[in-house]
């Protein structure tokens, strides 16, 4: 049984000039063949005043999942023959997978520098010191980031930023049952082809995977439907492996099988996305089968 509990934060502020009807910031491309183009503004951009904070925003993801396994294993052995052992076993399966998400997304003019001056910081350099044949402002104004993930409580109360548990992002959660069946049988072999002992074994995989998961449809009236998916799908893996050991110090080995890999949850989400108002939109799969590959190697 295996238990686990992921989360991860994205966080990230953004500023924006104060700029008025003087405001000029100047791109000269005529030396820019080989470098970036020089940049010349009268904004003084190492002044935090001059500044407003005109994003913030605050992705929580949290990750929830658990498989539970049994397996059984049997081996027969044979007195003589080729085959010396039969190997059988079955395994059975089962995980689940959710996660939540919560993004918290302020625009516009949302705060002001001068209400929490201990959150900006002014760079000593600019972007491009490391090539002195760009031309580039020196000490733009940023966020801290220590200050802004050590002190995210004070931040927020300064600002008057929700919580973010108050921002749930529907369309990214999703909820999936895994259930899988396989069972094999190996036939482990060893004899003589003249004087050249020969060892090796050969079997077959059967995998079933049953999947089932639920999502959401993101409507033109800001309102979601539930989306629900499932498959069922089943594999046969062949295998084959031959040891001929030619000379003390010259082995010929053959292997041959077919091997196959589930595609990840993140891309099986039945999610759909749409932004009505550019006609975009994303969705994962719930269609989508395991790949296979079958491999030769001698």
């Amino acid at each position: 049984y295996v238990d686990s509990d992921s989360d991860t934060t994205f966080m990230n502020m953004k500023l924006k000039g104060k700029t008025t009807a003087d405001t000029r910031v100047n791109v000269d491309y005529s030396n820019a063949r080989d470098t970036p183009p020089a940049v010349f503004t009268n904004l003084d951009i190492s002044n935090p005043d001059n500044f407003s904070i005109a994003q913030f925003r605050d992705n929580q993801e949290e990750l929830l999942s658990n498989e539970t396994a049994v397996r059984s294993d049997i081996i027969y052995e044979l007195s003589n023959g080729i085959v010396e052992t039969i190997e059988a076993g079955i395994r059975f399966s089962s995980r689940e997978a959710t996660r939540q998400v919560n993004d918290l997304l302020l625009k516009g003019n949302i705060g002001d520098t001068s209400a929490y001056p201990d959150l900006f910081i002014v760079g000593q350099t600019n972007f491009y010191d490391n090539d002195s044949r760009v031309i580039f402002p020196t000490g733009m104004t940023t966020v801290d980031t220590n200050v802004l993930l050590s002190q995210n409580d004070l931040v927020r109360e300064v600002y008057g930023f929700p919580a973010t548990n108050t921002a749930p992002n529907e369309g990214q959660k999703y909820d999936f049952t895994e259930d899988t069946l396989a069972g094999y049988v190996q036939l482990n072999l060893n004899w003589d082809i003249g004087d050249v002992p020969v060892t090796g074994n050969a079997g077959v995989r059967m995998v079933n995977t049953t999947v089932d998961s639920s999502g959401v449809l993101y409507n033109a009236d800001d309102t979601y439907s539930p989306i629900l998916a499932n498959s069922d799908e089943t594999h046969y893996l062949p295998s084959l492996n031959l040891k001929l050991t030619l000379q003390d110090d010259l082995v010929l080995r053959f292997a041959a099988g077919r091997v196959m890999g589930r595609p990840d949850f993140s891309d099986l989400v039945p999610s759909i996305a749409l932004n009505y108002a550019n006609n975009r939109g994303s969705a994962g799969n719930p269609e989508l089968k395991a790949y296979t590959l079958s491999l030769i190697h001698i």
